[in-house]
């Protein structure tokens, strides 16, 4: 199954299924401190469906991901880092 090219799916056989994700896991480290964070998101879901002469997919495909935020307090400094997108 191709999400980007919809005459793949004059091809299709068989009901096929397809799903993406991804994973990061981000290590950060000091002299003193060390921290790690993990994401985990969904990339895409789709189903083909064969059904004779006319085959037809339905797929979900996020816009956007929901972004972050990170809070470091030491002693008498605060950091703040936000993001969103990607």
């Amino acid at each position: 199954m191709n999400l980007r090219n919809p005459a793949a799916y004059g091809k299709l056989k068989l009901t096929t299924y397809t799903v993406g994700g991804s994973h990061t896991r981000t290590n950060m480290e000091t002299s003193s401190e060390s921290e790690s964070a993990q994401n985990t998101s969904l990339d895409y879901l789709a189903i083909g469906i064969p059904t004779g002469k006319l085959n037809f997919g339905l797929g979900l495909i996020p816009f956007t991901s929901v972004g972050y935020r990170i809070e470091d307090q030491n002693n008498d400094v605060s950091n703040r880092f936000t993001g969103r997108g990607g």
